[in-house]
């Protein structure tokens, strides 16, 4: 089927670069600040690879349909976790290069630049049982839509860290990659990488 999660900007980490301003999650403002301004909905698609009229457990994929504001994923396999136990789940995750436009200037001169963040895991659980706390009833979609809204518990995790050259920030000229922006380095913690994340959700609860 294909479902609408729309979810809330949870936390911003911004531990593996230099420069803070070189990570940014959408819609770049989380809960704490606004409720209604942290939304952000994903429009995924789950189908199954097996033809048969009762598909096994594990044989869905989950993809994502085109949005250059949120998160796209390929076809992708999902995992059932904790069969039959109330925190039932599907999950998965995949390496998924991320791309920041800083929303301030980086460079001395203030042109614009694009950071690049190669070696990036995503990660969601939907829930099959535990019950959804955002967007409020009021606020939620028909289920007439062409993307129902998945009706249980969401949680999205995007994590970068900051090695392997990560991140790479250019200069764009005309819309091309120019020269390296130098100064940027990957963030540390007492002598130790620190990490950079996005996280979603649409439950209020801390964990489960």
């Amino acid at each position: 089927g294909s479902y609408s999660l729309p979810l809330f900007l949870d936390e911003v980490v911004t531990n593996c670069t230099s420069n803070p301003a070189t990570w940014a999650c959408y819609p770049y403002t989380t809960y704490a600040d606004s409720p209604t301004n942290s939304r952000a909905t994903f429009q995924w698609i789950i189908s199954s690879t097996d033809s048969s009229s009762q598909p096994s457990e594990n044989s869905y994929i989950i993809s994502s349909t085109p949005n250059p504001l949120t998160l796209s994923i390929p076809p992708t396999p999902l995992r059932l976790d904790f069969p039959g136990l109330p925190n039932e789940a599907f999950s998965f995750w995949l390496y998924l290069p991320k791309e920041v436009t800083p929303r301030v200037a980086i460079t001395d001169d203030g042109g614009a630049a694009t950071c690049y963040y190669a070696r990036t895991t995503f990660e969601a659980t939907l829930y099959t049982k535990m019950p959804r706390e955002y967007p409020p009833a009021s606020e939620s979609g028909g289920a007439g839509e062409a993307f129902p809204e998945w009706p249980f518990a969401v949680s999205v995790r995007q994590v970068a860290g900051g090695d392997g050259g990560t991140p790479e920030c250019y200069r764009m000229v005309d819309g091309r990659r120019g020269e390296r922006v130098e100064g940027i380095t990957a963030g540390e913690m007492d002598g130790v990488r620190g990490a950079c994340g996005c996280s979603y959700k649409n439950y209020l609860a801390v964990d489960w």
